[in-house]
């Protein structure tokens, strides 16, 4: 009985075999006859663009043609899209701006208080500073622009007895910039700002001085365009303080950021 079933086992495993072969070899064939006719097609097509029977030789050069520009068009790659900056001329004027500013400040006093200003010079160190800050801007032509700003100096002192003076002087208002040689943020230009001004004086900590009152500011300066969406200025401003009928002064030469 065990020769029978190993025989039977064998002649099943060799019937396996050679189906499986059959399998693989016409997979092979159909594969070979689909590339045959894709190639005969192509053939086909050649023949009808030339008008005539093409050679093997002519359809070699063919196909290194089509292979060339499938090489090409693989290395093509899509063109990055252009910036705001790009798209927008260089002379065209930006939707709006903002404008941020730093430098040293002098300020000045009234006649009554400039004598105990001049004993705090001569007996410590004394720093003024003078900021511009939250400016926003729109432009109502190609060499104009409006918006509003606030601008505040500080004067510090440092007496060598240890005491410490402090005066602070600010200004929100509007605020206009006029650009004479025709593009904003080129070249000299003029300032006004007008609105709420406001001061205040400390000695040690302690309030000497509040007031309220119109505050006003004028300067000029120059601008230098750094890109097509930033420029560099510098510019020299006196503002004025009225309040309690007392004028504050304060001249300044500062640098600024129009973007």
């Amino acid at each position: 009985m065990r020769p029978i079933q190993t025989s039977f086992f064998n002649s099943l495993s060799v019937s396996i075999f050679c189906l499986l072969l059959s399998g693989l070899s016409l997979g092979f064939a159909s594969s070979v006859l689909a590339a045959e006719s894709a190639a005969e097609r192509s053939h086909r097509e050649m023949d009808r663009e030339t008008g005539h029977e093409t050679t093997d030789i002519e359809r070699e050069e063919a196909e290194q043609r089509r292979q060339a520009e499938q090489r090409r068009a693989a290395g093509r790659r899509p063109s990055p899209a252009p910036s705001r900056a790009q798209n927008r001329s260089s002379d065209e004027p930006e939707s709006w701006y903002m404008m941020w500013g730093m430098g040293a400040a002098l300020p000045q006093y009234p006649a009554a208080d400039q004598a105990t200003i001049d004993g705090y010079s001569n007996s410590g160190s004394r720093q003024g500073v003078n900021m511009d800050m939250l400016g926003f801007y729109w432009p109502t032509t190609d060499w104009m622009i409006t918006g509003f700003i606030v601008n505040a100096a500080a004067d510090n002192f440092k007496l060598d007895n240890g005491d410490t003076f402090l005066s602070s002087r600010g200004i929100l208002g509007a605020s206009t910039m006029i650009f004479l040689g025709g593009k904003i943020g080129s070249g000299l230009f003029i300032r006004a700002d007008a609105g709420f001004g406001s001061i205040a004086e400390k000695l040690n900590g302690i309030d000497q001085k509040t007031g309220q009152g119109f505050g006003a500011l004028g300067g000029l300066g120059w601008g230098f365009p750094v890109s097509n969406e930033s420029r560099v200025m510098i510019g020299l401003n006196y503002a004025s303080i009225y309040t309690r009928n007392t004028l504050y002064s304060a001249p300044s030469l500062s640098v600024y950021g129009l973007w």
